[in-house]
């Protein structure tokens, strides 16, 4: 009898968690891993970012919800983003340097929002595939419009000027 509390009592810690789950409930902070940075709050997140960074980011999002907060490194710069959602409003994405400055502003836009140009360039370059959709991309005065296309299962990525052509590396 003592060995079936004694190995229930060592299990109980273990299936708390579980318990919890299947109730839909959320894990406590201390049993999420310590070193998963995924499983970490987005403003957590935000607040270890340097300070000029966070400010502005938290300023772009504005009244929108901060879902998720990524570092991301390129060519040996590292740039910092938010996701955001905002009800009524499109998804969209905000990158900022260290110092605080816009890099990106990204959102999903549809088609027939698109300038004419850029649109009729878009429809072009699908070429049977399907368009999945169009992303504005705005950074500092060049606003460019990233196209999605898939076509049996594989996806690609185009962006083109507001007057139709292909944006330049």
């Amino acid at each position: 009898m003592k060995t079936v509390l004694l190995a229930l009592t060592a299990l109980l810690p273990c299936l708390s968690p579980i318990a919890r789950a299947e109730k839909g409930g959320k894990p406590e902070a201390s049993e999420k891993a310590e070193d998963d940075d995924d499983a970490e709050e987005p403003y957590a997140k935000l607040a270890k970012l340097p300070p000029a960074a966070a400010a502005a980011l938290k300023k772009a999002a504005g009244t929108a919800t901060i879902t998720a907060v990524d570092t991301e490194k390129d060519k040996g710069v590292i740039t910092y983003e938010v996701d955001l959602k905002e009800n009524g409003q499109p998804d969209r994405e905000v990158t900022v340097s260290a110092e605080g400055k816009i890099l990106i502003m990204e959102s999903a836009i549809p088609l027939k929002d698109v300038p004419a140009a850029a649109k009729t360039a878009i429809e072009a370059g699908a070429k049977g595939a399907k368009i999945v959709r169009v992303n504005q991309m705005v950074r500092g005065d060049i606003t460019s419009y990233e196209a999605l296309y898939e076509m049996k299962g594989t996806k690609t990525e185009v962006e083109y000027l507001a007057d139709g052509t292909l944006k330049p590396e």
